[in-house]
């Protein structure tokens, strides 16, 4: 209660003179032993300190101020006066722990660190602080590692940062995706819990590739299908676009190249054959078969790689090892983008074929870069290293991953 005997009254504060709710309160309590000196000594009450004014959680977007008056004592063994505590307040902050919790909540989500500092009325290095003092103590956790690890990096500003998961949640990320920065730490796990590691899910990573037996002695490499399709439609698109380039803008095959595109990645099972359609930019009712086939007549080569695409297509889904293997193995080039591809499924063959043999994919580590570069895009990106990791790993520890 203040001078005038109210609990509470409304003031204002801050640069933009906002309104704020000021409880008055008095903090009474017993003290066994002196905190300066740590003697069960004699302690008589000496009063109350000076009033200080702690923030508290904002509601209904009020600032709420807490000016705390506590109880003092006499030490008399070592002359000095200390003051009854809360384990809500912290000393020498005027933050209540309520209020760093509350910052930390906002935290978890996709909103930036301004953001939060206007929501509760704090400043945003105030906000910055508490995070960063949230996650001081942050170690990496080698007390676990799952039989299936998923491999991946993420562009942060100017490098790529490691990322790695397994099949039911984010593990880790580190600040390089360096071979030395990987290797040291996977290290920190014990070779019992490496050599119990089944499984290594990734793209075509060379570097990874030489990476894994040295670290996890008993793990087979596995290709995630979607990087494999990936490739493939990449070089359909390559032999598409250069093919454009050549042609007249006004021609029936560049119309259908330009507004068609996508018919050259669908699968020919997929394609209208009967049901003639208008096609736009081309100006003319025809069936998708009917397009491509037009298109093809003209240019063979992007007729072959298309078939081999088509032949990759049809062994994904029936998950034929067999199948996939037969069309690496028999490939002949045809010069053009379709050859580098196959060129690399050569060189990664075996985790290709492992691919298919079993269900892991990098599925659940992509769906986590997505939100990786949500969280880099609310803050309109990241400078500093840092602090981008301790925006993740303070999602990471509370289990928003």
């Amino acid at each position: 209660m203040d001078d005038n005997g109210e609990f509470n009254h409304i003031s204002y504060r801050g640069k933009d003179n906002h309104k704020t709710i000021v409880y008055e309160a008095t903090l009474h309590g017993d003290i066994d032993r002196c905190t300066l000196c740590g003697q069960e000594s004699v302690l008589t009450k000496n009063g109350f300190s000076k009033p200080t004014e702690v923030k508290l959680p904002a509601t209904n977007g009020f600032d709420n101020r807490l000016r705390l008056r506590k109880q003092r004592y006499y030490c008399h063994d070592c002359n000095a006066s200390v003051v009854v505590s809360s384990p809500d307040l912290e000393e020498a902050r005027n933050i209540s722990k309520p209020l760093r919790l509350q910052v930390i909540r906002l935290a978890m989500e996709d909103i930036s660190e301004k953001v939060i500092g206007f929501i509760l009325r704090l400043s945003h290095s105030t906000v910055h602080r508490v995070i960063n003092d949230e996650l001081q103590d942050y170690r990496y956790d080698y007390s676990h590692l799952p039989a299936v690890l998923s491999f991946d990096e993420i562009r942060i500003s100017r490098s790529y940062a490691f990322v790695y998961a397994s099949p039911d949640s984010f593990m880790e990320i580190l600040p390089s995706r360096d071979l030395n920065t990987i290797r040291s730490y996977f290290y920190g796990f014990s070779l019992k819990q490496r050599q119990a590691v089944t499984h290594v899910v990734m793209d075509m990573n060379a570097s990874y590739a030489t990476l894994v037996p040295e670290l996890f002695p008993n793990a087979q490499i596995v290709i995630d299908r979607f990087h494999i399709v990936q490739l493939m439609t990449r070089a359909i698109n390559t032999i598409r676009t250069g093919i454009q380039h050549l042609l007249d803008k006004h021609s029936r095959e560049y119309k259908i190249m330009k507004n068609g595109w996508r018919l050259f990645l669908k699968k020919y099972s997929n394609l209208e054959t009967t049901h003639r359609k208008y096609m736009r930019g081309l100006n003319e009712y025809i069936t998708e078969e009917e397009a491509i086939t037009l298109v093809f007549k003209s240019f063979p080569v992007l007729e072959a790689a298309y078939l081999v695409y088509q032949e990759a297509l049809e062994a994904m889904d029936k998950r034929s090892p067999e199948l996939i293997h037969a069309l690496i193995s028999t490939y002949k080039p045809i010069g053009s983008a379709m050859d580098v591809t196959i060129g690399t499924f050569k060189r990664n063959l075996k985790g290709i074929l492992e691919s298919l043999r079993c269900p892991w994919s990098n599925g659940k580590i992509e769906g986590i870069n997505r939100r990786l570069k949500q969280i880099a895009r609310t803050a309109y990106g990241y400078q500093n290293l840092g602090n981008y990791m301790r925006r993740i790993r303070i999602q990471m520890k509370y289990g928003k991953f």
